[in-house]
């Protein structure tokens, strides 16, 4: 462990006691991942030093800034955290899940990392490593998966980035929904990107803009135009797949609780795949159009009106008249075709806040830098439009899809996920593929 060079250090979740971080105690949330230190270790992945059994921090006895010391990093996630693949040296993440709550979580993260389906090329669900059974806790799991970062960090750069984002996001709930697979709980967190061509050397899996070894902050080697990420979908908690004729139905809301059908009060039979459809509209609307009031600072973008009537549509009060996501991904394409390659090279520029408004001067030099860019992008003929390279889609660490029990049983079938019991609450401080930091949620 070393302290990183004295830096403004990342803010901190405020609910936390002030003196937390420097009494050097672990938080409730954190005491599993402490107790499972030696276990993980022996099935191959070792967590960072603040979880060993006898973790003594850094800066103890010291002048240390206890802020400035990597083991100082507060993991706030109760189900996810991180840990460094004795085989490879990569950096996975770990979630925690309960399958007495969580259905069908493991069988449908397993089904869709089938080798069938993970060659198909809308597959955008997060591929599955390994699945891990803690030897004290007969209902829980653990999943590797691939750590990754926040769709939307670093920031999108020019209009026609977020569009191959959105384009893999709405191909990626309709490649569930052909596979009668709903996914229950589609929100901003539970979006991601696999980002390892523009993090060749990796990223600290907390403060995800420092380096791995936390000598100071990293920087991506290239944009996404130029190494164009992967984007999945994750956190399969409120999943379910059902059988060609059998109802589809849905009892509760995921994160996005404005679902129209849930607003009456009066319990009644939703058709789940309706419901996607609404979130998937809705996040396109908040995170695109017209920001969202819940979140401060998250206001939209300037110039996405051109997918305003798409996203009506999805979002109407009538589920029955809401189209299905295959048609969704087919319109929306075509939507796009008709926008100009000067629109998609244009930035990709965040609604400010209400207030002061920044110079004019500064967004004038800031534009004529974006297109001296451009120019060289169309040099070197690269398209509005990234395309997500094969090599990024979680391949680089082989899918050992099997249960530690099925290993040793020499291994078992897989089979299609079966439907069983009723929707569950999410698991609190969900986000399948990244540890939360002490910074606080997105």
């Amino acid at each position: 462990m070393s302290a990183r060079e004295p830096q403004e250090h990342p803010p901190r979740a405020t609910t936390l006691e002030p003196d937390l971080v420097t009494k050097g105690e672990l938080i409730s949330g954190e005491v599993y991942w402490k107790d499972h230190y030696e276990w993980l270790l022996n099935q191959g992945y070792r967590l960072r030093p603040r979880y060993e059994p006898n973790w003594k921090p850094s800066w103890a006895g010291t002048d240390l800034d206890p802020y400035l010391c990597e083991d100082s990093e507060i993991n706030l996630s109760n189900v996810v955290n991180d840990a460094t693949s004795l085989t490879n040296g990569k950096v996975v993440a770990l979630k925690l899940t309960d399958v007495t709550a969580h259905l069908e979580e493991v069988e449908i993260t397993r089904y869709l990392s089938k080798d069938a389906l993970r060659s198909d090329p809308d597959n955008h669900s997060v591929p599955l490593i390994e699945v891990l059974e803690p030897p004290d806790d007969r209902n829980s799991r653990i999943l590797v998966l691939p750590l990754l970062r926040p769709f939307d960090s670093p920031k999108f750069e020019t209009k026609g980035e977020a569009i191959q984002f959105l384009d893999e996001f709405v191909t990626g709930v309709s490649f569930l929904h052909r596979h009668r697979i709903i996914h229950g709980d589609i929100s901003i967190n539970n979006v991601m990107m696999d980002a390892s061509e523009m993090y060749p050397e990796g990223f600290h899996p907390v403060v995800k803009d420092n380096k791995l070894d936390w000598s100071g902050e990293v920087e991506p080697q290239g944009t996404r135009t130029e190494k164009p990420p992967k984007y999945y979908l994750l956190d399969f908690g409120l999943a379910r797949q059902y059988e060609e004729d059998q109802p589809h139905h849905v009892w509760g809301p995921g994160t996005d609780t404005s679902v129209p059908e849930f607003q009456t009060g009066n319990p009644h039979p939703i058709d789940s795949f309706a419901v996607d459809v609404y979130c998937v509209g809705n996040m396109i609307r908040t995170e695109f159009l017209d920001g969202d009031p819940q979140r401060p600072g998250r206001n939209g973008y300037y110039g996405f009106d051109f997918l305003r009537p798409l996203v009506t549509s999805m979002t109407q009060q009538d589920p029955s008249k809401r189209p299905k996501m295959e048609a969704v991904v087919t319109t929306f394409r075509e939507v796009v075709k008709r926008v100009s390659s000067l629109t998609l090279r244009s930035p990709c520029t965040p609604i400010p806040d209400s207030g002061p408004r920044a110079l004019h001067a500064i967004r004038a030099a800031a534009s004529t830098r974006h297109w001296w860019i451009q120019i060289g992008y169309i040099y070197r003929k690269l398209p509005p439009i990234p395309a997500a390279h094969p090599k990024s889609t979680g391949k680089d660490q082989p899918a050992k899809t099997e249960s530690s029990s099925e290993r040793r049983d020499g291994g078992a079938e897989e089979t299609k996920p079966s439907q069983r019991g009723d929707r569950k609450d999410s698991q609190e401080g969900d986000s399948s593929a990244s540890p939360a930091p002490a910074s606080g949620s997105r």
